[in-house]
């Protein structure tokens, strides 16, 4: 029973997680409406990064055992994609052209471009497990049917 209880959460605790992961679909969606406020070369990576959230939610929708942990992913990373990309469009909204915002500007292409990576990441360990299952089921089908004669 409680391995039931783990593997299948309450019906409410599920729709709770559904609620999630309808609020992290949006909030990818305003992430990418805020790309074209970015400077160009920054650009690819919230395409990519949005890309990979969508591939994340694809995922949790065909396979809802994968969603707790992939939502708070995205709680934690999508948020923070927002913050960078608020503050650079901030800064180059400001029109200053200084070093410093240059160097920040530097420094927030690598983090989105590390972002970018961990949201890829999070999906190909979503499939991962997905594959590891499916091994899993068939290995127990194979032990049975070697059992039976088969």
């Amino acid at each position: 029973w409680l391995a039931a209880q783990a593997t299948h959460p309450p019906q409410n605790a599920r729709a709770s997680l559904s609620e999630q992961a309808q609020a992290q679909q949006q909030n990818a969606d305003k992430l990418l409406g805020k790309k074209e406020l970015l400077p160009v070369e920054l650009q690819p990576y919230v395409q990519t990064i949005h890309r990979s959230a969508q591939n994340i939610l694809d995922t949790i929708r065909d396979k809802p055992h994968n969603e707790h942990a992939a939502v708070q992913f995205l709680n934690r990373y999508l948020t923070a994609s927002h913050r960078v990309s608020d503050e650079i469009i901030q800064l180059t909204q400001d029109g200053k052209n200084s070093e410093l915002i240059s160097r920040q500007l530097t420094r927030s292409k690598e983090i989105l471009a590390r972002l970018e990576y961990a949201f890829a990441a999070e999906h190909a360990r979503l499939m991962r497990a997905d594959v590891i299952n499916l091994n899993a089921e068939l290995g127990v089908l194979d032990s049975l049917l070697k059992m039976d004669g088969y």
